[in-house]
């Protein structure tokens, strides 16, 4: 007790003599602080005084105070006297830098669980001010006060980060200050739109940079209505920058206990946002591209990427439709659909754009861009043609060897039936049913408009000269001679009349059987047909569709409805007018129907039910002719317009006959050889036919 008088006395003393000699003197700048005690709290005591600050001097004797009651100990006073030289020697005033160095030494040591913590605090001080700027030693003590007052790393009006931590260390890196947290913490961001949080951590917080390197931890979807043990992520080496309100990390593991048994790797994103934008996050995206899932859904299967964005699995590629749903039937694979990207949520899986693979059997219809949309609840598959771009290209089923150009394909998978058609936009809706060996020789010819070469024969020889049949829109550019900007919508042209598929988001292009067909059958070179079936239809069925076919998967039938009539070849002049508008086409392009067969200019016109055309042999067998009616040309001949002569119905009609009628040789459906095959058309009864003379015709 006499001792701290003593020393009071003494400081006092000192303090008078200072006064008595001259103001005028001690009003000068310090420049250094003694090295003594008492005389360096009274020199720092008139240098804090200067100020005339009440703030200054509370904290002066505060100081003072603490090193006569030993509250600070020795080792720690003699580093506070060598930081105040310091700061002295770089001129930094006493406020801020002195204030704010002092009130953390006084925060430190009244601090009863961190006050230990202030000779490593005092250490990196003094490495700061020796090697940095007295910018840096102000926000590491801004930093310090802070983060001892509140556990917060940073704290502004955009967003806060606040480390919940019992054990933590200052330390410093050649001067570079940061605190080492080596037992696990609590990591939260927030901010006025949301929070999140990092849970059981470990890292350093590098104060001058804003930046957090942390080492484990773990983030979940507790946000997201699952429990933090169902769907998480385990985290390993990552960095933030407190100063952003959103936080990413490289090569997690991410578990989905609700999906999967195994950790994905991948990256994770969450961010501190509100109302609808907060639906989005967190987000884990799988490095790998070939995960398989079993059973995503009752009876689909996935393989691709992996993302869960918020509460929605997003089933994502590279970019090359590498993402696929499989959808299974009674254990059997029934639909492919590829993608760069699905959205799984709500037991919908959607797909702006998707290549499609219907399977029965063997045999497929298949295109390679269509929206996808599959409904778990509903059970229903739902494929929609937007006639843009790829889209645009018809659909390719090679059972019924036919190109089809519906609008929509909806199936209810536990049903036996796939209908095709369109949305009711419009009156009147048509879809067109097109032979894959078909050839209009007017559609070759409006292809080339002002070129000097057809487009066809112009892929086809690039096929030939590259030695490929899919490339991409810059190699046939190139070859071409063309800019880039012409070239594409030049491609997609060709991919809308199904000559090739081109994607427009790769830019590449892929050259279809139809090409070639058309090629040959311009130079004639292959036979070819003109088979079209063209379905009208007005009337609305199910879900606001208009219904062109039903496909039974089952049998493999495709029933077509709202067919007028059928050309099968324009050289002979066979034609077909179905009964109810409707035919019923089997495997390659064979076709049921009940109806009218006119031949020849209606020279011989059928009626009948039951008939099938079978196309590879090029006849239609007439089960059940109920008449034949016959026109003739009469003496004195009179002719049409085109130089045919006219002909004249015969009255009597011939009844109860069956046979076939062989349309032209099968190899010559085109007709383009038909003086070598002139006795075709060639119709045969099988059994006895009647005439009834007193029937009307």
């Amino acid at each position: 007790m006499e001792s701290i008088i003593f020393h009071k006395l003494r400081r006092h003393f000192i303090l008078g003599v200072f006064l008595l000699f001259s103001f005028t003197s001690f009003s000068q700048k310090i420049t250094s602080f003694s090295e003594e005690t008492n005389t360096f709290l009274s020199e720092l005591d008139i240098f804090l005084s200067q100020t005339k600050n009440d703030e200054l001097k509370q904290i002066s004797k505060k100081i003072s105070k603490s090193f006569d009651k030993g509250e600070i100990s020795s080792p720690n006073q003699k580093s506070i006297r060598n930081i105040s030289n310091l700061m002295l020697d770089k001129k930094m005033k006493a406020t801020p830098y002195f204030r704010d160095f002092l009130s953390v030494v006084i925060q430190l040591k009244d601090d009863e669980i961190n006050k230990s913590k202030l000779s490593d605090w005092l250490t990196v001080s003094e490495n700061i001010v020796l090697n940095f700027s007295s910018r840096q030693l102000l926000k590491y003590c801004e930093f310090s006060s802070s983060f001892l007052s509140a556990k917060t790393l940073r704290n502004s009006k955009s967003v806060k980060w606040h480390a919940d931590c019992n054990t933590f260390y200052f330390k410093d890196n050649n001067g570079v200050p940061y605190v080492h947290f080596i037992s696990e913490i609590d990591l939260s961001c927030s901010n006025r739109n949301g929070s999140f949080q990092i849970s059981d951590t470990k890292g350093k917080y590098w104060i001058q940079n804003n930046k957090f390197e942390g080492i484990g931890g773990r983030v979940d979807w507790k946000d997201r209505g699952w429990s933090s043990d169902s769907v998480y992520a385990n985290l390993s080496i990552f960095s933030i920058d407190v100063k952003e309100s959103q936080f990413k990390a490289d090569s997690v593991h991410f578990y989905n206990n609700k999906s999967f048994s195994f950790p994905v790797i991948g990256e994770f994103l969450n961010k501190a946002v509100s109302g609808s934008s907060a639906e989005h996050y967190p987000v884990f995206k799988s490095y790998k591209k070939d995960i398989v899932l079993y059973n995503i859904l009752p009876d689909v299967d996935y393989k691709g990427g992996y993302t869960l964005r918020g509460k929605d699995f997003i089933a994502d590629g590279i970019g090359d439709a590498s993402a696929r749903i499989i959808i299974n039937k009674n254990g059997k694979k029934i639909l492919v659909a590829n993608s760069a990207r699905f959205s799984i949520k709500k037991n919908i899986i959607y797909s702006e754009s998707a290549a499609i693979k219907l399977y029965f059997d063997e045999d497929s219809m298949y295109h390679p861009s269509l929206q996808f949309t599959y409904s778990q609840s509903e059970r229903k598959l739902k494929l929609y043609r937007d006639k843009k771009g790829v889209s645009g290209a018809p659909i390719y089923n090679s059972y019924h060897q036919l190109t089809i150009d519906a609008e929509l394909i909806e199936w209810q998978i536990d049903e036996e039936n796939i209908l095709l058609g369109s949305l009711p936009s419009t009156s009147v809706s048509n879809v067109n049913f097109e032979s894959i060996a078909s050839y209009n020789d007017e559609l070759y010819h409006s292809l080339r408009g002002i070129d000097k070469v057809n487009p066809l024969m112009r892929v086809s020889n690039f096929v030939k000269s590259s030695g490929t049949t899919n490339f991409s829109s810059a190699e046939f550019a190139d070859y071409a001679g063309y800019p880039l900007h012409q070239i594409e919508p030049y491609l997609m042209n060709l991919s809308n009349k199904g000559f090739l598929f081109y994607d427009v988001y790769t830019n590449r292009a892929e050259v279809q059987e139809k090409l070639y067909n058309y090629i040959n059958s311009r130079l004639q070179l292959a036979d070819y047909d003109v088979i079209r079936f063209k379905s009208e239809v007005t009337d609305i069925l199910g879900d606001n569709m208009i219904v062109h076919s039903i496909l039974n998967i089952s049998t493999k039938d495709l029933n077509i409805n709202g067919v007028e009539s059928i050309d099968l070849s324009n050289t002979r002049q066979v034609y077909i007018k179905p009964y109810n508008r409707n035919i019923k086409v089997k495997k390659n392009r064979d076709f049921d129907f009940s109806g009218r067969v006119s031949v020849g200019n209606e020279r011989f016109v059928l009626y009948g039910k039951d008939f099938n055309f079978k196309y590879d042999d090029f006849r239609i067998d007439l089960k059940q002719i109920d008449s034949v009616q016959l026109s003739v040309p009469i003496e004195p001949y009179q002719f049409d317009k085109y130089g045919e002569k006219r002909l004249v119905r015969i009255q009597t009609v011939i009844q109860s006959v069956t046979g076939d009628l062989r349309i032209d040789e099968p190899t010559n459906k085109s007709g383009i050889r038909k003086d070598s095959f002139p006795q075709f058309p060639i119709f045969k009864s099988f059994d006895d036919s009647y005439a009834y003379y007193d029937k009307p015709s």
